[in-house]
């Protein structure tokens, strides 16, 4: 299943996603980005690259208590892991 999907890190029956504390997801976007960080400021994402590895995109997922894993592209979650 690694191999014929390009999973970063093979199954395992219990993890930061079965606990409820991680999520994958692929994000991408044209142009600038303009989100709001939690405390209700907004910020303009204007820097390479427009998809999830963005640190810019990471550290506004901070301000939610929501951690990007920078080893593995879509992975998001409470503690990084």
């Amino acid at each position: 299943m690694v191999q014929a999907y390009g999973v970063v890190y093979g199954p395992a029956l219990t993890s930061r996603h079965t606990e409820g504390n991680a999520i994958d997801m692929s994000i991408s976007w044209d142009n600038d980005l303009t989100i709001d960080q939690a405390d209700g400021t907004s910020t303009k994402i204007t820097s390479l690259p427009r998809n999830g590895t963005n640190t810019d995109l990471a550290a506004t997922g901070v301000t939610y208590s929501v951690i990007k894993l920078v080893s593995d592209p879509p992975h998001w979650s409470t503690d990084g892991h």
